[in-house]
């Protein structure tokens, strides 16, 4: 009996150490995990979610694993999941589990360009129960397609690519036996869709109302400085930005920084106000300037001076968004 005791006890104190210690991984992978995408929609820019239908299969030799059951997607919520085949490879020993999911995913986003933006979709798999010195994976490249064509509406696929991966977790999960290596190391794989509008156009829709308005602004010139329309153009075009503006960052999510098309807006904004404020000092030196001073150099200097200002400031402005939107829908 004593000795029952002081073995339960010493395995008690064992056990831990031997779960959290450092872990080498095993010689060579002893599963091949593969994915073909069927299907992709729902894609959310703003909240950074997609679904996702596909297939995942696992092919092992070891009769001790089950990584068909002890898997779990590290960035995605199943939705449905159904197993449909699992057995012996006939006139072999390997096991091999075809299973069809259905899963709400979540992936990193990156607006810089948008709406010109390529995205990336990523599906991440991985090993839930043991460590890579009991599992490791291995993606099965030679049955998998990098030319596969999911359906994703509004968007089209630009590149498929995965990777065999590691995830190493720095906690001993709460286990104060372990002193030296507090981590613990699983295998993954993550496989990635690389996605790009169905049309480099389909920016150019968003952005439609900036560009007009820049348009309008420039062409402002062509009329008197002590016209009504000159006035009433300025503030027009400035509430039509800032409205253009809403529209816009309501479809990305909030950060930092300023994704191409919210400078566009921003500048286009600029420019409105640029616009509005110089013609209200114009049209004031204008009126201001003696009707027999009309043809004099000072008053040159007064009022077209800050009229050719407020034009060439204008014209720079535009150029500079020209240039952005060019860049991003015909070079990046």
């Amino acid at each position: 009996m004593k000795k029952t005791v002081l073995f339960l006890l010493a395995s008690i104190a064992i056990f831990p150490s031997l779960v959290f210690a450092e872990t080498k991984p095993l010689a060579k992978p002893n599963v091949a995990v593969g994915i073909f995408p069927n299907h992709i929609d729902n894609v959310d820019l703003r909240s950074g979610t997609f679904n996702l239908d596909f297939t995942v299969w696992f092919r092992w030799d070891d009769p001790k694993i089950h990584p068909d059951k002890t898997f779990k997607l590290r960035n995605c919520k199943s939705d449905s999941q159904r197993v449909s085949w699992a057995g012996v490879i006939p006139h072999t020993h390997t096991k091999l589990a075809v299973i069809d999911v259905n899963a709400s995913c979540r992936s990193n986003f990156d607006f810089s360009n948008f709406p010109f933006d390529a995205q990336k979709l990523t599906l991440q798999i991985e090993e839930n129960e043991d460590e890579v010195d009991v599992v490791l994976y291995q993606a099965d490249t030679e049955n998998m397609s990098k030319t596969a064509t999911p359906d994703v509406p509004a968007w089209k696929v630009s590149h498929i690519n995965w990777s065999d991966v590691k995830y190493k977790y720095d906690t001993n999960y709460g286990n104060t036996e372990v002193k030296e290596d507090k981590s613990y190391t699983s295998t993954g794989f993550e496989y990635n869709v690389g996605i790009k509008h169905a049309s480099r156009y389909s920016g150019f829709k968003l952005l439609l109302t900036p560009i007009i308005l820049l348009i309008l602004l420039n062409a402002g010139k062509l009329l008197k400085v002590t016209h009504g329309s000159r006035i009433s153009l300025g503030t027009s075009a400035l509430f039509a930005s800032v409205a253009t503006h809403y529209v816009i960052t309501g479809q990305v999510p909030d950060s930092d920084s300023f994704s191409l098309a919210e400078q566009v807006v921003v500048l286009t904004i600029l420019a409105s106000g640029w616009y509005t404020l110089m013609t209200f000092f114009t049209l004031n030196k204008h009126e201001s300037v003696d009707e027999n001073q009309a043809n004099t150099h000072s008053h040159l200097f007064s009022h077209k001076h800050l009229d050719y200002l407020n034009y060439g400031v204008l014209a720079a402005i535009s150029l500079w968004v020209l240039w952005i939107i060019l860049r991003a829908a015909f070079y990046v």
